[in-house]
């Protein structure tokens, strides 16, 4: 009863158009399939008369199905079916809120990772790529970081910047940005479940302009990481002396590999760059092996 209304209105008044697609695709696919197999049975049942006794079970079993297609969105999606709060990442079971946190007058969301247990856990706030060329918090990059932390026992918040899927406001050409940022820092920081002193933050292209401009602003940020990175301005990490890691695609149709290596080799220790060769800024396909690296790192640093 009120179970199912919840779950109507998450889907309706909740999700945004691309999951909304998602959602009524498996719905077909359900369907698809039961009348697939809907068929097959009647051409059996005219056939031996025992199966006819099995009807009744095989359409619940035809319910039972369309039920799955309609909930079996992927668990990239932050809506959780209630009572099932778990989900399965980097060979660990992990819990999974959907989150929204404010940012001034502005409300954002989010969705927080926990490894199982008590913790208190480290954990690593990534900040998506460009808005305005379709970046958001379920980009493929953003997850498999995610899913690489997971793997080290590291919680990760990922969250939309503002005017990205139900997050309010607008683009603010980074500005703004950085302000969403730190406040989901501060949010991390009023969980009981995350360690204080073990806080990282990731950005993956617009996402790293964000991520080093709140590293070193954020005294509680211990360790910070640049995914096909823009370090801006030129001298921001200058004095940063935390923990840092650099990772591009030798192929990168937008960053200058050798003025990166260039700035990344004035930069004070610790700090690390690797180059990936024949990958460019989007890693398609190829982001598990870098992803891999970022969990390293951080299960290293915080």
């Amino acid at each position: 009863g009120e179970g199912w209304v919840k779950i109507f209105k998450t889907i309706f008044f909740k999700t945004n158009f691309i999951e909304k697609l998602n959602l009524l695709k498996s719905l077909c696919f359900g369907i698809f399939i039961g009348q697939l197999q809907l068929r097959a049975v009647a051409t059996a049942l005219r056939k031996i008369a025992f199966l006819r006794t099995m009807a009744p079970f095989y359409f619940l079993f035809f319910y039972c199905r369309l039920i799955v297609g309609f909930c079996s969105w992927n668990a990239e999606r932050a809506i959780i079916m209630p009572g099932s709060p778990n989900i399965f990442l980097g060979g660990k079971t992990m819990r999974q809120e959907r989150i929204e946190f404010q940012c001034g007058e502005l409300t954002l969301e989010g969705v927080l990772r926990l490894p199982e247990g008590e913790g208190p856990f480290g954990v690593v706030v990534v900040c998506h790529p460009h808005p305005q060329m379709g970046g958001d918090m379920r980009n493929s990059v953003v997850s498999s970081v995610c899913t690489a932390l997971a793997g080290k026992g590291l919680a990760s918040f990922k969250f939309n910047f503002r005017g990205v899927g139900s997050s309010e406001g607008y683009f603010d050409n980074g500005i703004g940005e950085c302000d969403d940022a730190q406040a989901a820092v501060s949010f991390v920081l009023s969980r009981k479940e995350i360690d204080p002193e073990r806080i990282g933050i990731c950005g993956y292209s617009f996402g790293s302009i964000v991520a080093l401009n709140v590293a070193v602003k954020e005294q509680k940020i211990r360790a910070v990481a640049g995914i096909s990175p823009f370090i801006k301005p030129a001298d921001l990490l200058d004095g940063y002396t935390k923990p840092k890691i650099f990772l591009c695609g030798a192929r990168d149709g937008y960053i200058d590999t050798k003025s990166l290596q260039q700035q990344v080799e004035k930069l004070p220790e610790p700090k690390e760059i690797v180059l990936y060769p024949d990958i460019d800024h989007f890693w398609s396909g190829q982001e598990k092996g870098m992803a891999a690296k970022v969990g390293e790192f951080f299960a290293g640093s915080i």
